[in-house]
């Protein structure tokens, strides 16, 4: 599960693409993010597993076995800076829809409806008001999310089943029925290798949703 953690960012990328003033240069910003986040993987697991090994005394995350200390400090902080990178660019998306939802209503409420409809600045917009309005919907947004975590017991769990559900479907089912669906019936020669690999990616995300959801449910049991 942790590989399919590791990529459900994937399912961003179009709405990344749509906002990027020259998606042309999208292939580069891919190549040079996933080289950073590969060799930043490769060297986190490699020290982790250089200084413990297979000890049982060790947590996941990592930090969670350490002793109170500067170590222990400077990892929790690369972790709160690595969890905040992640909201913005992968909660961008969820923000932008509350956005674009909410953001007429709010402006009808309070502006009244003479000037409507209102429209909502893309996010390629860099005026100072669109950017207001930007951070106030991504405040509004994570605030909900921390109060929820805090106020509803438990609410880790059905986060993680839920998580592993669509982790599940957007790195392996749906970027293979979409490759199927799209190329299948145009590929020549060899190419049916490509359709082919995109049905084991199918089985694998299919097999990996029931178990992720059965091992889930069990854990939610025992709590």
């Amino acid at each position: 599960m942790d590989i399919l953690y590791a990529f459900a960012g994937a399912v961003v990328f179009l709405e990344i693409m749509s906002t990027m003033k020259c998606v042309k240069n999208f292939p580069y910003a891919l190549i040079v993010s996933q080289t950073f986040a590969y060799l930043f993987y490769v060297t986190a697991g490699s020290v982790v597993y250089g200084l413990a090994g297979d000890a049982t005394w060790l947590k996941s995350p990592f930090t969670n076995s350490l002793q109170p200390g500067a170590a222990s400090i400077v990892a929790n902080a690369c972790i709160v800076i690595h969890a905040s990178i992640a909201i913005i660019v992968t909660g961008q998306v969820l923000i932008y829809a509350f956005q674009r939802a909410a953001e007429p209503f709010v402006k009808r409420m309070f502006l009244g409806s003479d000037n409507a409809p209102y429209k909502v600045a893309p996010l390629t917009c860099n005026k100072p008001a669109a950017l207001m309005w930007w951070l106030l919907w991504s405040f509004i947004v994570i605030l909900f999310a921390t109060l929820t975590n805090i106020i509803i017991p438990s609410f880790q769990i059905f986060l993680a089943l839920i998580s592993s559900l669509i982790g599940s479907q957007t790195t392996l089912l749906w970027p293979a029925i979409i490759d199927i669906h799209a190329f299948a019936k145009v590929r020549t020669g060899k190419q049916h290798l490509l359709t082919a690999f995109s049905a084991v990616l199918v089985t694998l995300g299919i097999v990996a949703i029931v178990l992720g959801l059965f091992g889930d449910i069990v854990v939610i049991i025992q709590e």
